[in-house]
This record gives C-alpha cells, sequence and structure tokens, in this order.
C-alpha cells in the first residue's frame, strides 16, 4: 500500500516505506529466536501498520505491547485489531523519529519501514533509552536493508534468517558499550 492517500503524522514522509504487511510465519520464526527473558520487556513495534505484529507479540507474551505508526489511516486499523482481539497493546499515531522509547523497552520490531535517515535516528534513541537505564535489548529486523544502521550503533547480529529471495532477517543485541557519540 503506497504512502500517499493515508494520512501521515510527521515531516518524515519522504522517508517512509509503503506499507507492507509481515508475514506471520516469519514473525513466529524470529520471536522464537529471541531469549524468553526478553518477553518480561516491552515489545515496540516501529511502523505498526494494522497491527499484525502488535497481536502476535501480544500472543507470545510480551509484558507490554506498543505500535509506533505515522500513518493515522494505519494506526486507526490497528486499534480497531487491538479492540477487536482484546489484546493489551497501545498504538501510538507519531513519528518514529520524535519517538520517546520507554525505559521498559527490550525488544524492537522493523519490517523496513523508513529509510538510513530515520532509522538511524530510531537507533540513537534506544541507545540513549539504553543509557538511562542500561538493560538487554534486541532488535528484529525483517528485510534489513540498513542493517549497517544497527552495525555501526553497537548492535550485533544474534540470528539471521534468509527468506526467499535472499532478504535478511536479523535478530540483533545491542552490545554492553554502544556508540555514544
Amino acid at each position: 500500500m503506497p504512502l500517499d492517500g493515508i494520512g501521515v503524522t510527521g515531516n518524515n514522509r519522504e522517508h517512509g516505506s509503503d506499507y507492507w504487511p509481515s508475514p506471520y510465519r516469519l514473525v513466529e520464526k524470529m520471536l522464537a529466536a529471541l531469549e524468553p527473558e526478553m518477553r518480561r520487556q516491552a515489545f515496540v513495534d516501529f511502523g505498526c501498520g494494522k497491527g499484525r505484529v502488535l497481536w502476535l507479540a501480544a500472543r507470545s507474551g510480551f509484558s507490554r505491547v506498543i505500535g509506533v505508526e505515522f500513518s493515522n489511516d494505519l494506526c486507526l486499523e490497528a486499534r480497531k485489531l487491538v479492540a477487536r482481539t482484546r489484546i493489551a497493546a497501545d498504538v501510538i499515531n507519531e513519528d518514529a523519529a520524535g519517538y520517546k522509547i520507554p525505559v521498559t523497552g527490550g525488544v524492537f520490531y522493523f519490517f523496513h519501514p523508513f529509510d538510513e535517515t530515520i532509522m538511524d535516528r530510531v537507533a540513537r534513541n534506544i541507545i540513549e533509552s539504553w543509557s538511562s537505564r542500561p538493560r538487554e535489548i534486541r532488535v528484529i529486523y525483517v528485510n534489513a536493508v540498513h542493517l549497517d544502521v544497527f552495525k555501526r550503533n553497537g548492535f550485533a547480529e544474534l540470528k539471521s534468517i534468509k527468506t526467499c529471495g535472499g532478504r535478511t532477517n536479523v535478530v540483533l543485541r545491542l552490545l554492553a558499550s554502544p556508540r555514544t557519540d
């Protein structure tokens, strides 16, 4: 679904990717690759779209589930899914670049929602949150087009899952001493 006509919040429309829903089976594999204790932390889906990943994360036992989406229309659809399925999830209509990462956030999900510029800002926001409260951090990055952004910001690859078409999907860990400049 192209971004045109889906009501975008913020000034970063040109940095956003078109909406594609995350494949169920792949998300389930990626969630299964996480250590069980990671579910005690909040799960944040950047570019949550219509809420499919929020539902899967809530179903897999995360303590808190948050979706961040800059499309007004997609937020509305995600909120409908949350209400219909009665999962405990917050859907926030905000530009990811300005979203303040909660100190309870431990797992961050991306399905190529935006370009390198915004990805770098979000990675730095995650590190800033970690700096105020150090904790284990994991990133699930599906279709990891800008994987280098995370690697140069102090994240290391824990697991990689290739899919049809050669797409790279990874689980990353924030190292104990991430880049802070």
